[in-house]
């Protein structure tokens, strides 16, 4: 994560068009570099893998499940509470600060689970709250990779009226 916008400057710099990231990495590139970043996005399939997994870790009927992810790394998850029996608790993180926010509300929300990436477990272990890293099934690279490829038809697409453009001039 700490190297995400020097590896984005240097694949730029080799010519790189697109590139696939997720998360906080994600974020930090698009806001800090010209790179085109095509999110990784987990799917609904995936994150309820991910709940069913944190439901195993407490024995308890309905725990309270807080699921953090930067930006727009979480699909839908609306019925969640309903199709997996838990209540689940979003939290969207934006900036850094908001990673502070999501600590502190580990401990004030009473989440028995946590689903998140590696900063945040390693905060709700602090708590002695037990979590699943936010991982994927290769179904949302899978996507990402289409996404790009789909992208990538537009960017040569838009080059080549460009040059037609200039030809014509």
């Amino acid at each position: 994560t700490v190297h995400a916008i020097e590896e984005a400057e240097a694949a730029l710099a080799e010519g790189i068009d697109i590139i696939i990231a997720r998360g906080k990495q994600a974020h930090s590139i698009q806001r800090h570099s010209k790179a085109i970043v095509v999110e990784i996005r987990l799917t609904a399939q995936e994150l309820g893998l991910l709940v069913m997994k944190a439901k195993a870790l407490v024995d308890k009927e309905r725990p309270r499940i807080g699921l953090f992810g930067w930006g727009n790394t979480l699909s839908d998850t609306s019925h969640f509470d309903d199709l997996y029996n838990v209540d689940l608790r979003r939290y969207i993180l934006y900036r850094e600060e908001d990673r502070v926010s999501g600590i502190l509300a580990v401990e004030r929300d009473e989440l028995d689970v946590v689903i998140a990436g590696e900063g945040m477990l390693r905060a709700a272990e602090a708590y002695g709250i037990p979590g699943v890293y936010l991982a994927g099934t290769g179904e949302s690279l899978l996507i990402a990779l289409r996404s790009a490829e789909d992208t990538l038809r537009v960017l040569e697409k838009q080059q080549y009226n460009e040059k037609q453009l200039a030809y014509v001039m």
